[in-house]
């Protein structure tokens, strides 16, 4: 159920955001974001390219890792609305990311 970003009508408004609460909003419906399995390069802190496709530069990302590992920006000024560039610290580590603009 994708919530409509102003709200019109006051009776089908309260039925929606009741739907809403009721465990029917998708997060992935109602925030711009993606999320993206990538695996990291098999050299340490090596750039790798992520498309994330948001057609927007991204504002944040969240990650989690399959193993002890960091993920961190490289050339954050050179993200554009389809790519985003990340470094990892551990080899071959399964990345998965929560971008979002």
């Amino acid at each position: 159920m994708i919530l409509p970003p102003v709200f019109t009508d006051a009776f089908v408004d309260v039925s929606q955001l009741l739907l809403a609460m009721d465990h029917r909003v998708s997060v992935t419906d109602n925030l711009q974001m993606r999320i993206i399995t990538v695996t990291a390069p098999g050299t340490v802190d090596t750039e790798f390219t992520v498309a994330h496709g948001l057609g927007e530069v991204p504002l944040y990302y969240v990650w989690n890792v399959d193993r002890a590992a960091i993920v961190y920006d490289s050339r954050r000024g050179d993200w554009t609305e389809a790519d985003m560039y990340l470094k990892c610290d551990t080899v071959s580590a399964v990345i998965t990311l929560v971008v979002g603009v």
